[in-house]
């Protein structure tokens, strides 16, 4: 059982890379703007305010890589308007979250969260984590 589920994980993260690769064109650029939106937005539940921005610096020591590797990638996203930097620090593009295209890629990976949960589902593994001890 725990291989199955292994795979239906990866298959969910290769999905996952694929449709944020699609959009960005490079899967480092895909991580770091996803690293970027999980520094900037509040935890869910709690009412958005002013975006916080991570420094470059930070983002290199998260993902350990190079800080020259991250600038050179967070340039790219500049010029595809997906994230801006600052001296205070790199933060989404104003109104990234409204267009279209950033509604498409969460509706399509909600889709592929609830493929992965129903196989989970379906193989028992939900029912076991739930289950009272």
């Amino acid at each position: 059982p725990v291989r199955v589920v292994n795979r239906i994980l990866a298959e969910y993260l290769m999905r996952t890379i694929e449709m944020v690769t699609r959009r960005v064109g490079h899967p480092l650029d895909g991580l770091l703007l996803l690293h970027v939106a999980r520094a900037n937005l509040p935890p869910a539940g709690q009412e958005p305010a002013a975006l916080a921005p991570i420094k470059s610096g930070a983002l290199a020591v998260l993902l350990t890589l190079p800080r020259e590797t991250v600038r050179r990638h967070l340039q790219a996203l500049e010029r595809e308007d997906l994230c801006h930097r600052s001296g205070k620090g790199v933060v989404l593009a104003p109104g990234i979250l409204e267009r279209a295209s950033t509604a498409a890629l969460l509706k399509e990976n909600a889709v592929n969260v609830e493929r992965m949960f129903a196989r989970l589902r379906g193989l028992g593994v939900l029912a076991a984590w739930t289950a009272e001890p």
